[in-house]
């Protein structure tokens, strides 16, 4: 008994991984902008602000999995008592590992995490001072990230992403919509 529901759960994986191959250039860039926002953590507002991101990515063959490093800064605004604090992402630098479910000949379905660092600015205005100039606070964090999304035709990505670091403070979510460089079918 065991040996057969072995035998039929190999089979069923065996073909459903194979499904999920499709034969794809090794390299590929793509270039993406989007929004950043965040929580309020005691802020009356968030705004969202501008993202940008880089990509470089590596299809393994034979594979439905690629490996992607990618570069990127954006920056998003929380909003107290009438002043507006600033925080900035640059840069962040993550690498990914995706799954890409093939099903379609137009689109694909991919699911994705990634570990990575960045550099936080923080520019606000203490509460009790009187003369509004702001003042600068630095951090580094380490960042993990799921991430899914969707790639069109071969060249279009939607990505949902949400970054998370050990100071919940300073976790976010972006989505971006991106162009892809020398991906596609070979």
């Amino acid at each position: 008994m065991k040996r057969t529901l072995f035998s039929i759960l190999f089979l069923l994986v065996s073909i459903i991984s194979g499904a999920q191959i499709k034969n794809v250039k090794l390299f590929e860039f793509e270039a993406n902008v989007g929004f950043l926002v965040d929580g309020k953590y005691g802020y009356n507002k968030v705004i969202p602000g501008p993202v940008a991101n880089c990509e470089f990515r590596f299809n393994i063959p034979s594979s439905p999995f690629d490996a992607s490093l990618q570069l990127g800064v954006g920056t998003f605004f929380r909003e107290k008592n009438g002043h507006r604090d600033k925080f900035w992402y640059n840069p962040s630098i993550i690498t990914f590992a995706d799954y890409n479910f093939r099903n379609w000949n137009t689109a694909s379905i991919f699911l994705g995490a990634g570990i990575g660092g960045t550099r936080t600015t923080w520019s606000y205005i203490p509460e009790l001072q009187k003369n509004n100039s702001s003042e600068l606070v630095d951090s580094a964090h380490l960042l993990l990230c799921p991430r899914f999304g969707v790639e069109i035709i071969d060249h279009i990505r939607l990505t949902a992403e949400y970054n998370f670091s050990f100071d919940r403070f300073f976790n976010c979510f972006e989505l971006t919509l991106g162009v892809v460089f020398g991906g596609g079918k070979k």
